[in-house]
């Protein structure tokens, strides 16, 4: 009898043994999980964050070369060469930073953004169209048709950003 209680008992702690190493472990992986989880949500704000620095770059560098564009129009052959020449260093400014528009929607692949990519492709086609459309030689253009296309490029980025926000928003929460 007394051998059948001991063992009973032994059975008992073993159970209980068994029992606190598995309240534990649960406890610990899912410890793990919500910081993996952090991680990663972390790691979505990241990108997010490092798309909106790409936009804001390119958009930075397209106003410069929107108002030398301006500016050349304004005063068609009296504009001063040392313009022309910075013209010329933005427009290869504005080139290299389509690397960064290139970044970024990837970027937004990664994160399932499709909404995001179609945005940002409509704002990089108004840029290229604007870049090849509108030139130091280009004859018959007006400020107001300048002011107006760059309100439109301007638009597209806005819309983009205030998308991007709430993704940001709604990652944040």
């Amino acid at each position: 009898m007394e051998s059948t209680n001991s063992l009973v008992v032994n059975l008992l702690f073993l159970l209980a043994g068994a029992s606190v190493v598995g309240l534990c472990s649960y406890f610990l992986r899912s410890k793990t999980d919500s910081g993996i989880a952090r991680e990663q949500v972390a790691r979505r704000l990241a990108l997010v964050e490092e798309v909106a620095l790409h936009i804001g770059s390119v958009h930075y560098i397209f106003q410069k070369y929107w108002a030398l564009i301006s500016e050349s129009f304004r005063f068609k052959d009296n504009w001063p060469v040392a313009r022309k020449n910075e013209l010329d260093g933005v427009t290869e400014e504005l080139v290299v930073a389509f690397n960064d528009l290139s970044l970024a929607d990837s970027k937004l692949l990664l994160l399932d953004e499709k909404n995001l990519c179609k945005i940002l492709k409509i704002y990089t086609s108004k840029i290229a169209h604007f870049r090849k459309t509108y030139y130091i030689s280009k004859t018959g253009v007006t400020e107001d048709e300048l002011g107006e296309i760059k309100k439109e490029i301007t638009s597209v980025r806005d819309k983009f950003f205030e998308v991007l926000s709430k993704r940001y928003m709604k990652k944040l929460e």
